[in-house]
């Protein structure tokens, strides 16, 4: 399979997610290379509250690099998963089933990397939540 662009990460997984309202993906130094939001201030504020997020959830773990987050604020609900190199986020309704948005992101990310997809069949449902 042939890798897709970086540029075309968050418009991948909010194609693949509909809970998925906001989506980031960092390099591995933490710097943004491609976002969902269109004005650039808002994408700047996502990617300072991403790298923070990231920073402080790493701080926590003794400085190893945590491969995925899941948090639940009071009005919705953050992401992260990382790979080789990068780093995708994505910020969503807080109905949205875990499980499957970070299901979505691995797939991203795969896609990404030119990895073999996940399977469709292999995909999360709500009832295993």
């Amino acid at each position: 399979m042939a890798a897709q662009e970086p540029a075309d990460a968050p418009r991948r997984l909010r194609e693949l997610s509909e809970d998925v309202r906001a989506a980031l993906l960092l390099d591995e130094r933490g710097e943004p290379v491609a976002s969902s939001e269109q004005d650039p201030g808002k994408a700047g504020e996502l990617a300072d509250a991403a790298r923070r997020l990231m920073r402080e959830v790493d701080g926590a773990a003794d400085g190893r690099a945590v491969s995925e987050l899941e948090a639940h604020p009071a009005r919705g609900s953050a992401y992260a998963v990382r790979t080789r190199g990068f780093t995708l986020v994505a910020v969503a309704r807080r109905s949205a089933l875990p499980a499957l948005v970070r299901y979505d992101m691995r797939s991203v990310l795969a896609e990404l990397l030119g990895e073999r997809p996940l399977h469709v069949a292999e995909r999360p449902t709500g009832a295993s939540q």
